[in-house]
C-alpha cells in the first residue's frame, strides 16, 4: 500500500481484513434465507449462478472470436483466443487436439454448443449419484440399459450423444452401466477390504 517494496504488519492486517470482508459479501449473498448457514439448496443456487455467469463470459468470448461472424469458430479462430494461443505457446500441439475433441461433429467448426458442452459437462457431474441411478433403473436390475441412461434428464442436455457418453462409462464393455461406472468409480472385484 505504501509501495516500499515490503508489506508490514499493518498492510497485511488490512489484506486479512478485505480477504475477511469479500468472504463475508459473497457468505450474505449466498446466505438467501439469512439464518446464518448456507444450506444445500443455497449452495446449488450459488453455483447455478456461477455457471451462468461462466457460461456468458464464454459466449461473449465466443462471439468475440468469430471474426467473420459464421456462428462457429475455425481452428485458425479458436487458436486466437488469448488464453488458446498461451497454451500454443507452451504446448503447439494442445489446441489442434482440444479442437477436435470438442468439435462433436468432425466438420472442422466448433458451433457455440459445442464450444460450451465442455463447461456445461464439467458442472453437470453431480447428477452421476446413486439416486440418479435408482431414478433411471426402470426395471430394478441394478444395471442401467442405454435406453434407461438415455431417459436421465440431464444426459438429454448433453451435446454428445446419449451412446458415446455411455459408451465411456462403460468400463467393463458389457453394455450396462453399474452404479460403480455411473458413479467415475472402478469395480472393486477383490475381497472386501474392511472385511
Amino acid at each position: 500500500v505504501d509501495e516500499d517494496g515490503a508489506l508490514s504488519v499493518e498492510e497485511i492486517q488490512a489484506m486479512k481484513e478485505a480477504r475477511e470482508t469479500r468472504r463475508d459479501q459473497w457468505r450474505n449473498r449466498w446466505d438467501t434465507n439469512e439464518d446464518g448457514v448456507i444450506d444445500e439448496a443455497e449452495r446449488e443456487a450459488a453455483r447455478e449462478a456461477l455457471r451462468q455467469r461462466i457460461e456468458e463470459r464464454r459466449r461473449e468470448r465466443f462471439n468475440e472470436a468469430d471474426t467473420n461472424g459464421d456462428g462457429c469458430l475455425s481452428l485458425a479462430e479458436f487458436m486466437a483466443i488469448p488464453a488458446v494461443a498461451d497454451l500454443a505457446a507452451r504446448m503447439p500441439e494442445a489446441p489442434a487436439r482440444i479442437f477436435a475433441r470438442l468439435d462433436a461433429n468432425a466438420d472442422g467448426c466448433l458451433s457455440l454448443e459445442e464450444f460450451l458442452v465442455h463447461l456445461r459437462h464439467r458442472h453437470e457431474h453431480h447428477w452421476r449419484n446413486a439416486e440418479t441411478f435408482a431414478r433411471a433403473d426402470a426395471n430394478d436390475d441394478g444395471r442401467l440399459s442405454l435406453r434407461e441412461f438415455s431417459e436421465i434428464p440431464q444426459v438429454q442436455r448433453l451435446a454428445e450423444e446419449p451412446q458415446r457418453g455411455f459408451r465411456a462409462l462403460d468400463r467393463d464393455r458389457d453394455h450396462w452401466l453399474s452404479l460403480e461406472e455411473l458413479l467415475g468409480r472402478e469395480r472393486h472385484n477383490g475381497p472386501d477390504p474392511s472385511a
